[in-house]
């Protein structure tokens, strides 16, 4: 059976707390040897404040476990914003000026996500990490089956998407690694913070276009994720042997403990 660590994007800030207890109730508390499940957060939230959510804290640029939740020295969400910069067809924002420095719009997600990759690296053994964000509930069980059907190798899956026409990458809400491709990410990770994109578009950009580790038209094609309604009265589960992630969207804790009575009874 595939070794997975599943690392789930969360954040600090208040109006996220109470989906994050519910993915620690509910999906998070699930156990197998196999599975490992990290909820990681930057330990300065978005104006720049420590965090006060946790007894300790790491040092600047290092990690600390606690529990199931990885603290890392790093920025919890997006810098402020001063003097945005908008580019592409949709007017997506890209970068900003603040306190003098240029930053990309996901500098700090960035580093967070890169940070979290390198701690799993040097700390387990695994074949694949599959990362979400905290706005998605994992049908763990299920996910286990469905990582064993595939390849361990050049593995960059999940919500397929492409940029202006231009770049395909992953979604961030839904990025699935093989070991390979996060050792690949994690070696260039200096190329990786330098690209002006959102954190989801710059790794597609960097494994796809820029190194050309992976090729985009050879990974697999079924779908992993469903999105759900807030209407409890709506959910049901997917028949799909691929689909193992449930995507509220929206910070509805109520969603969460639904599912989980409906998977495990």
């Amino acid at each position: 059976m595939s070794k997975t660590i599943i690392i789930n994007q969360a954040t600090l800030d208040p109006e996220y707390d109470a989906i994050n207890k519910a993915a620690h109730d509910t999906w998070g508390s699930y156990k197998h040897d196999d599975v490992k499940i990290l909820h990681y957060y930057g330990k300065y939230n978005k104006y720049l404040q420590l965090t006060d959510k946790f007894p300790m804290l790491p040092a600047d640029g290092e990690c600390l476990l606690v529990d199931n939740d990885l603290i890392l020295g790093a920025y919890d969400t997006n810098y402020p914003v001063d003097h945005p910069v908008r580019i592409g067809h949709n007017n997506s924002l890209v970068k900003y000026n603040y306190g003098g420095t240029e930053h990309k719009i996901d500098d700090a997600r960035g580093e967070k996500f890169i940070m979290a990759l390198e701690y799993c690296l040097n700390n387990f053994e695994f074949d694949f990490i599959q990362r979400i964000s905290c706005t998605s509930y994992v049908d763990v069980a299920k996910m286990m089956v469905y990582l064993d059907t595939l390849p361990k190798t050049k593995v960059y899956n999940g919500a397929k998407n492409m940029y202006n026409y231009e770049y395909y990458f992953i979604t961030g809400h839904n990025v699935l690694m093989s070991r390979d491709t996060v050792e690949t990410l994690v070696k260039h990770k200096k190329e990786y913070l330098a690209i002006a994109y959102p954190e989801d578009l710059a790794t597609g950009r960097l494994l796809i276009h820029d190194l050309e580790y992976t090729d985009f038209s050879k990974q697999v094609g079924a779908d992993t994720f469903v999105g759900v309604s807030s209407n409890l009265d709506e959910l049901s589960l997917s028949d799909s042997p691929s689909i193992y992630l449930y995507r509220t969207r929206l910070a509805y804790p109520k969603t969460f403990y639904h599912l989980h009575k409906l998977i495990n009874g």
